[in-house]
Formats: C-alpha cells, sequence, structure tokens
C-alpha cells in the first residue's frame, strides 16, 4: 500500500485543516501528565493506491521539534469479527513508536470523542485524497513512501498558524 502525507495530495486542505493540540501543565495537578505538555502534529497520510477503498488514515504524531513520537493507524469503520485486526485505531507495528507513544494514540481518540467533526473532517480528507489519485492528471511527487519525516518548513507553518488561531480566540 502506497501512501502519502495529505500535504503531498491536497496541500490547501492541510494548510487549513491539519490538527494540532496544545497540552498544558495543569498546576492544581501534582502528578505530572502521562505525555509533556507542548504541541503535537496530527500528521495525516492516505492510501493512494488506485482502485483501493481501505477507508483508514495512518496518524503520525510530531512534536513540537519535529519528532515523530507515534504512529497510529485508524480505520473509519469498526473492523468484523472475521478481520485480522480485531480494532479500530492501533500503533502501526511498522514504525517505531515513541515512549509517550500510547499516551498519544489515547489523546488521538479523545480528540476524535470530544471533537465529531475531526474524524467527519478525516474521512472527507480521505474521499478528497482518492478523488485528486483518481483524477488521471494526478503526478506521485517524492512523499510517495511511508515513513518520511515532513518537511521541517511545513510543521514550522502549521505550529505557527495554530499559534495564531490560538491568539485570535483569547483576544
Amino acid at each position: 500500500m502506497s501512501m502519502m502525507r495529505l500535504a503531498g495530495v491536497r496541500p490547501d486542505l492541510a494548510e487549513r485543516e491539519s490538527r494540532t493540540v496544545f497540552l498544558e501543565k495543569d498546576p492544581a495537578v501534582a502528578t505530572p501528565p502521562p505525555v509533556p505538555p507542548g504541541a503535537y502534529l496530527f500528521d495525516e497520510w492516505y492510501c493512494v493506491e488506485p482502485g483501493c477503498d481501505c477507508r483508514r488514515v495512518l496518524i503520525q504524531v510530531y512534536s513540537a521539534s519535529a519528532v515523530l513520537l507515534a504512529t497510529i493507524s485508524h480505520s473509519f469503520e469498526p473492523p468484523s469479527e472475521n478481520k485480522l485486526i480485531r480494532k479500530q485505531t492501533i500503533l502501526d507495528p511498522l514504525f517505531p513508536q515513541s515512549r509517550w507513544a500510547i499516551d498519544l494514540m489515547d489523546l488521538f481518540l479523545y480528540v476524535l470523542r470530544i471533537d465529531l467533526a475531526y474524524g467527519a473532517r478525516l474521512v472527507r480528507h480521505y474521499q478528497a485524497v482518492k478523488a485528486a489519485v483518481a483524477n488521471p492528471a494526478f503526478s506521485r511527487p517524492g512523499l510517495s513512501h511511508q515513513g518520511q519525516l515532513p518537511d521541517q518548513r511545513k510543521v514550522t507553518r502549521a505550529r505557527r498558524r495554530d499559534k495564531r488561531r490560538r491568539q485570535g480566540k483569547q483576544r
């Protein structure tokens, strides 16, 4: 299965709609949080195989310093009983995982639960990628393999954009 980042297929969507989660330490809580405070980018990867309808997204979670911390495989539908993988969301065993990977997967699942629009957005992005790759004019740039780190400039731009949005909402 050939995967591409959303930013490689639809940079307009990635620029506007990529998710970054900001965690802050609560001074009222004595125990340290399971994941260090900071910004975490959920970078979306989708299958670009013609004719494949796997209905999955691969989420790579990056720290603010662009370090890959977790790779999460999420199916849009719950698995049926006869499937080999019996979970809808797993840490992808083909990628290295950090010590915070399980907690970051829990964070991703929490975001899906509290923000139903985000789950719908992932499905919409999947459909947009499938429509783009079905176009005969579509060409696969050099980002067509799994595991390539995102362009540091794009991560930095996404962080700045999300920071501006947060600051705008606080005013």
